[in-house]
């Protein structure tokens, strides 16, 4: 799959970091990632204490305000927030 390629790739991660699947907001973490607005919304609400981020896509730019635990980020911004340790969040 493309998308672990690039996760594997570009941030290091190992197949078993990695989850695919529909039930997202199930899953317990510090930093969600996804491109659909649903997604990034549901799990937000269910984990108040984690980051969520929109990958921004043309398909998503258009989205509505997210929750103030998320943020809408290119992969490439995605990638410097990561090494920075999400200096604007802390």
């Amino acid at each position: 799959d493309a998308r672990v390629g690039w996760l594997k790739t570009n941030l290091g991660l190992h197949h078993d970091e990695i989850m695919v699947g529909r039930k997202k907001f199930w899953v317990k973490a510090d930093l969600f990632v996804d491109d659909k607005p649903v997604n990034i919304i549901e799990w937000c609400r269910d984990n108040p204490e984690g980051r969520g981020v929109l990958l921004a896509w043309p398909y998503n730019v258009e989205h509505p305000e997210l929750p103030s635990n998320a943020r809408r980020l290119t992969a490439e911004e995605l990638l410097v927030q990561l090494r920075a340790g999400f200096p604007e969040w802390t």
